[in-house]
């Protein structure tokens, strides 16, 4: 018996190997009416960066869109290094099949809580979760925010003609059934970095819906 424990040892590792090596699916998967209100106090999974300590996004439980006790998410870029970019991300129930779900359009409210930096808000979809790996798909167009402006509702339209490829070669088809990250960001031109600006901005409601058709 003592002779097969190393075989059984090495097929043990092969088959950990075997699943470390198989794609993972992700913990959530984007449906049909997902909704981020915030009202948990938590920023629902949305992110910046990996520094422990990472103020950005934050909760914040005052101010949405409804006054007094509405919470919304609150991201802050200091236009150098670590945060400097106007951009924060969800790998969580934000990834997954978007195709099969249905979901053509990003409802949201916004704020430009800036002083003085106007915000050119757009959402990027990739397959990988580094900006330049896998295959990346930006709004065109973008929703233009002026400072002081209030919350405003906006929508964004991710249908193939509403985006534009800023990375990689693969289809929007293939693309958009396999997604590892969402993001929001500020950018002149389509991107899935956001531009290195001085800015705070306000989201909340964040709502996939599909786009209503004549």
């Amino acid at each position: 018996m003592a002779s097969r424990l190393p075989f059984r040892k090495t097929l043990l590792c092969v088959a950990l190997t075997l699943v470390w090596l198989l794609p993972t699916a992700p913990a959530h998967a984007i449906t049909l009416g997902q909704l981020d209100d915030f009202q948990d106090g938590t920023t629902q999974s949305w992110a910046i960066g990996r520094v422990l300590g990472d103020p950005n996004p934050r909760n914040a439980a005052d101010g949405g869109p409804q006054g007094a006790g509405d919470s919304y998410v609150e991201y802050t870029s200091n236009g150098g290094g670590i945060g400097g970019r106007m951009i924060f991300y969800n790998e969580a129930q934000w990834a997954g099949d978007y195709i099969a779900a249905g979901v053509t359009q990003i409802d949201a409210d916004v704020i430009n809580l800036s002083e003085t930096t106007p915000l050119s808000v757009r959402v990027a979809f990739g397959t990988e979760i580094f900006w330049a790996d896998g295959d990346w798909f930006a709004s065109t167009d973008p929703i233009e925010l002026a400072p002081g402006g209030g919350w405003t509702s906006v929508s964004f339209s991710i249908d193939e003609a509403s985006m534009t490829q800023v990375t990689g070669v693969g289809s929007y088809a293939d693309a958009m059934s396999s997604i590892r990250t969402m993001r929001i960001l500020s950018s002149l031109a389509p991107a899935s970095r956001g531009d290195a600006i001085v800015a705070t901005i306000g989201v909340d409601n964040l709502f996939a819906t599909a786009a209503v058709t004549a």
